[in-house]
């Protein structure tokens, strides 16, 4: 990719690059999103499981939901407080990360609309996190932004 990133030598030494060629493909920033998610989603497994004491099958995360076993799932407080210390703050960071990433030539725009509406559902979160304890009431929140961030061709986020 350095190579092709190289547009010429000046008689001076010095190099001009084609900044188009470091964007990544479409695919490689897929790819990369998902890597990113996905270490989120484990980490905030990792830290549900700690906390309430529960075991690898116990809990998992689906995107933005996190979704406990039935006859595990601790009470609703536990889960609020849950969604205030550690999971809307986790979503923070990653929605950082992720708009980080350097999005495709050409497709900033529609990146940047899906970590808008992720933004704004996290936002709401925050301001009622109790729904973390509804499951279809979180997923409501970040349809708008799960739909777009599905048509693009990031599946491991449920932003």
């Amino acid at each position: 990719m350095v190579a092709a990133a190289l547009v010429g030598c000046g008689s001076d030494g010095s190099v001009s690059v084609d900044e188009s060629a470091l964007a990544p493909s479409r695919a490689d920033y897929v790819l990369g999103a998902d890597r990113v998610c996905s270490r989120y989603e484990d980490r905030v497994e990792a830290e549900a499981e700690t906390r309430f004491a529960l075991g690898p099958d116990d809990v998992r995360v689906d995107g933005s939901r996190v979704v406990f076993r039935p006859g595990r799932r601790p009470r609703d407080a536990e889960i609020e407080a849950f969604a205030t210390d550690f999971a809307i703050p986790s979503l923070r960071q990653q929605l950082a990360e992720l708009r980080s990433l350097r999005a495709p030539e050409g497709e900033e725009a529609r990146v940047t609309r899906i970590y808008d509406g992720a933004a704004t559902a996290i936002d709401s979160l925050a301001a009622e996190p109790a729904l973390l304890s509804d499951q279809a009431a979180t997923r409501r929140l970040f349809a708008p932004s799960t739909k777009l961030a599905r048509d693009y061709g990031i599946r491991v986020c449920g932003l």
